[in-house]
């Protein structure tokens, strides 16, 4: 694990600013703002933080200015924080296994599962996400399950001590998010007769309104934060096709998505429980063995099992990576089981072997994360693609310094974070933030979706209808890269087929991918310089310029348009020949297939005028997700610039591209 700096309003998240502005407002007295997760437990700690920080590094005559004006360092050091608690966790969780099973390597193991992860999801668990408490509540139940196997809960004390330390924890879980639900049913289940778990019920109920005092006054914005995750996940659903298929079609769609996603649940339950059934199965001396031995691990896996499969069916329901922190301890706790089991079957207390046991599960990740190719991607490099992309969005507000800046989320500015952070917490810093502004910038709403807002310079916040503003901007209007995205979200219900009546607008982007660690900078700055060079067009008015590569994860163009459109690119004195092209398709559910282009000519020019079209596709449907397509060209070609006119798409209006590039 490591923590990212300096600039954390670049990590691939929009609340790293969020959060620390709402443990500011909790350590004023103010009402912290939107509770939707509700990550009580989170500003808490952060308000603590703060309060040190300021005590020791404060510059500033007041906490809020310092924190705003520095928010830099205390994000830094809240997260420290985090890593820290982390660390602790995993180091008691190895201490217990190894006191349970007696077996240093057990311990080893159960301190390295929580490691056993794609590298891009370190790179959401350190940014002040609340997950970072997830991942140790979570590891301190997995560890308090473990210890049974110690006590195996046969006197009313033993049953006692566990009930108490589980449903503080996961009361604990349940106020820092609401997805953390399954955690509980492991040790409601394991705890013996319907009394001890009517005790379990009520002491969840307790710590969960005792980690909730800090906001308890703000109840009704708790109900309201519930009901919009309830929403988010019905619109998401509804998005991926949920409400047209039956619950075993939805399942399987779910699950395919997951592949693509987020894996790791999937993998560990396959490549550990799958490994020791098969074992069982096709081996007499394992069956032998089975009648003999305790069957109190088998029944923590189970268990443990169950709980996975509930928190997995929740994740089908809203497919978000870093909700796998919460469910990391169980991981690691079913990855022990199932080699303890294991263990135990074929070596008999051979304790020689156990090492080769262990060896099976860094192998077994090994083979995934190779064979995934998507898998592979590197925290620092992610870091350094943002910040060039951060370089061109001011190269392109410097060169259009006249023209107004409208801010949506992502994106690649710290005004922005901030103000989106401000949005979370209903406006309490305002006052501070406004000082931070440049003239003539206006911010995306989100709590309306419909409306966009800017500041006097007396510091009241001015709320303008979003459509109309975007009208009277007239001549032009830089717009982030979320601008497209989120004016077509039902779930803010903004009109979608208003026209925005801007001769031109230029899209500042957000640059983040999964890039591959192999990647050299070379590489990384002569894409960033082909990819400013692309330039989409229609009816010789400049639509949008964009500064990302289309390959980027989670970036596309896309325009509600008549065609024909065409967008051209400009390898410049840099260009070299090609022999094909490719167009490919995104990972954005039916949106990213249905949206392509159906016909197109494909053209070359050495000056920009006069165009020579060298290939025509037709009728190119049934676009699969992530799909590439490459056209092969009669003649290998060397021009400066390339042509996509496109006259018909596989939607009648929108028209949506992921990747246009010429390949060698």
């Amino acid at each position: 694990m490591s923590i990212k700096g300096p600039n954390w309003f670049m990590v691939p998240n929009d609340v790293s600013y969020g959060y620390l502005l709402q443990g500011l407002s909790l350590l004023e007295g103010k009402p912290v703002g939107i509770l939707n997760h509700p990550g009580v437990t989170n500003m808490t700690l952060n308000a603590v933080i703060i309060k040190i920080v300021y005590v020791f590094k404060g510059t500033a005559d007041d906490i809020p200015s310092d924190v705003i004006y520095n928010s830099e360092l205390y994000t830094s050091a809240i997260n420290y924080v985090l890593l820290s608690l982390n660390v602790i966790a995993i180091f008691i969780f190895g201490i217990i296994v190894y006191k349970v099973f007696d077996n240093i390597w057990f311990g080893i193991l159960s301190q390295i599962s929580p490691f056993l992860w794609r590298p891009i999801q370190y790179v959401m668990i350190t940014n002040g996400l609340p997950e970072s408490l997830l991942l140790s509540s979570g590891l301190g139940l997995a560890g308090a399950v473990i210890w049974t196997g110690k006590t195996r809960l046969q006197t009313d004390k033993d049953r006692l001590n566990f009930t108490v330390l589980s449903s503080l924890l996961c009361g604990f879980a349940l106020a820092t998010k609401f997805h953390s639900a399954p955690l509980a049913v492991l040790p409601f289940l394991l705890l013996p007769g319907n009394k001890w778990r009517i005790y379990f019920i009520a002491g969840v109920i307790f710590s969960w309104l005792l980690f909730m005092l800090p906001v308890i006054d703000q109840w009704r914005e708790i109900i309201n934060g519930f009901r919009e995750t309830m929403h988010s996940a019905a619109v998401e659903n509804k998005l991926r096709g949920g409400e047209e298929k039956n619950f075993i079609e939805w399942l399987f769609l779910s699950s395919i998505e997951l592949k693509e996603l987020i894996p790791t649940i999937a993998w560990y339950l396959i490549l550990t429980t799958g490994f020791c059934l098969l074992l069982f199965i096709f081996s007499p001396r394992a069956r032998r063995f089975y009648r003999d031995m305790d069957q109190f691990n088998y029944k923590l896996l189970f268990l443990t099992t169950i709980s996975l499969i509930l928190a997995w069916l929740y994740i089908s329901i809203r497919p978000k990576v870093h909700y796998l922190f919460s469910y990391a301890g169980y991981i690691g706790l079913a990855t022990v089981l199932c080699f303890k089991i294991l263990y135990e079957i074929v070596s008999h207390k051979k304790y020689y072997k156990t090492l080769v046991y262990c060896g099976i599960i860094f192998l077994l990740s090994f083979i995934v994360n190779m064979q995934l190719e998507f898998i592979n991607a590197d925290a620092m490099f992610i870091v350094k693609e943002k910040r060039d992309a951060f370089k061109n969005n001011e190269i392109l507000e410097e060169k259009y310094k006249d023209w107004p800046v409208f801010h949506t989320i992502p994106f690649n500015n710290k005004i922005t974070s901030l103000e989106h952070a401000n949005q979370i917490s209903r406006f309490n810093f305002s006052k501070i933030i406004v000082s931070l502004h440049t003239p003539n910038t206006y911010f995306y709403s989100v709590d309306s979706g419909v409306d966009a807002f800017y500041y006097r310079k007396s510091g009241e916040r001015e709320v303008m209808e979003l459509y109309p503003l975007l009208s009277y901007l007239g001549k032009g209007v830089l717009v982030s890269s979320g601008f497209e995205k989120q004016l077509k979200n039902p779930r803010y219900k903004a009109p979608v087929n208003v026209d925005l009546k801007c001769s031109s607008r230029l899209i500042l982007t957000e640059i983040y991918e999964m890039v591959p660690r192999k990647i050299y900078d070379r590489q990384l700055k002569r894409r960033i310089q082909e990819s400013i060079k692309l330039i989409a067009y229609k009816k010789n008015e400049i639509q949008a310029e964009v500064t990302s590569n289309l390959k980027l994860n989670g970036n596309f163009w896309e325009g509600r348009t008549n065609f024909p459109v065409w967008l051209r690119l400009d390898l410049g004195e840099d260009r070299r020949p090609i022999s094909k092209y490719m167009i490919a398709t995104g990972n954005h559910g039916t949106d990213s297939t249905e949206r392509m282009p159906k016909d197109w000519e494909f053209q070359a020019s050495d000056d920009g005028t006069n165009w020579k079209t060298l290939d025509a596709q037709k009728n190119q449907t049934n676009w699969r997700l992530n799909e590439k397509r490459l056209y092969r060209l009669p003649l290998r070609i060397n021009f400066r610039y390339y042509r996509l006119w496109i006259t018909k798409g596989n939607h009648p209006e929108i028209l949506r591209l992921y990747i246009f590039n010429g390949v060698n």
